[in-house]
């Protein structure tokens, strides 16, 4: 089920993207950017042991698969931070729930 919420969490990651990139002069060359966000994301699921974080990456990805050790806290990553505080958030929101 697609949430409001979830249709404006899309349209920020869109639009941070478009962002990053070059500027379109055509409305053609503004399809194939947004041709290549859609398919950023179309990897297929991790392998096991592999937890895939969505966020944007420094290298202007949406996403980046994360060893599940690293993602738990068991071992470190340049995006631990990140995930430390989205998991504080998940686990806040859990609470209040």
């Amino acid at each position: 089920m697609t949430t409001h919420r979830s249709i404006e969490r899309f349209h920020q990651t869109l639009k941070r993207w478009l962002a990053k990139q070059p500027p379109a002069t055509t409305p053609t060359a503004l399809q194939a950017q947004l041709d290549g966000f859609g398919r950023g994301d179309d990897r297929g699921l991790p392998v096991a042991d592999v937890v895939r974080f969505h966020v944007l990456t420094p290298d202007g990805g949406r996403c980046c698969d994360i060893a599940a050790d690293a993602f738990w806290g068991r071992a470190t990553h340049p995006l631990s931070p990140v995930i430390a505080a989205v998991q504080d958030v998940m686990t806040a929101v859990r609470d209040v729930s």
